[in-house]
């Protein structure tokens, strides 16, 4: 690894007024202001994906101390977020066709914890029983995924409650759980 990087700081101003400075190993002048907030936008779905990651699937909670264990878990985490992605996806589209069909207030997408916990619950029926096709029971997450619909409602947003260093510490001593 080299002791020193050579790194281009930039400056983007956001929709929302806000400043992000921007750090890039990408020197060239080639690459204008432009890009950097095109690029810094088109990210925050890989950013949206790793909070879901952490947060709801807690990919940082294992059920074991050894390294074969902590593996399963974490793979075992990205196959089931990687399933229920392909399995939700034509159901998306049906209910955002839904909702502009019938003219509704607000536009309608899979809520994930209920489709996250739905597919837990299935899995095994999924990969396993004999008695039920796979087709039965991808239709039954379907509907499952279907009736557990949120509404997107746009313009919400909540200002994030800064922690004290106190309830930090808390945080992580006490309600962050890194082993089951």
């Amino acid at each position: 690894m080299p002791k020193e990087v050579t790194v281009r700081l930039v400056k983007v101003k956001l929709d929302n007024e806000k400043i992000e400075v921007l750090m890039t190993s990408l020197l060239e002048e080639d690459y204008k202001l432009e890009d950097f907030k095109w690029l810094y936008n088109k990210r925050w779905g890989v950013e949206t994906y790793l909070d879901r990651l952490k947060n709801q699937l807690e990919v940082e909670r294992f059920s074991s101390s050894k390294l074969i264990g902590i593996e399963q878990d974490f793979y075992g985490i990205v196959f089931l977020s990687t399933l229920e992605s392909v399995l939700s996806k034509d159901d998306e589209k049906e209910i955002t066709e839904e909702s502009k069909e019938k003219q509704l207030k607000y536009e309608y997408k899979i809520n994930k914890s209920v489709s996250y916990s739905a597919l837990v619950d299935y899995i095994v029926y999924l990969l396993l029983n004999l008695n039920k096709s796979p087709e039965e029971v991808i239709d039954e997450l379907s509907r499952l995924f279907r009736t557990g619909r949120t509404p997107i409602r746009p313009g919400r947003k909540f200002k994030r409650k800064n922690l004290t260093a106190t309830q930090q510490l808390r945080f992580h001593k006490y309600v962050k759980r890194t082993c089951a």
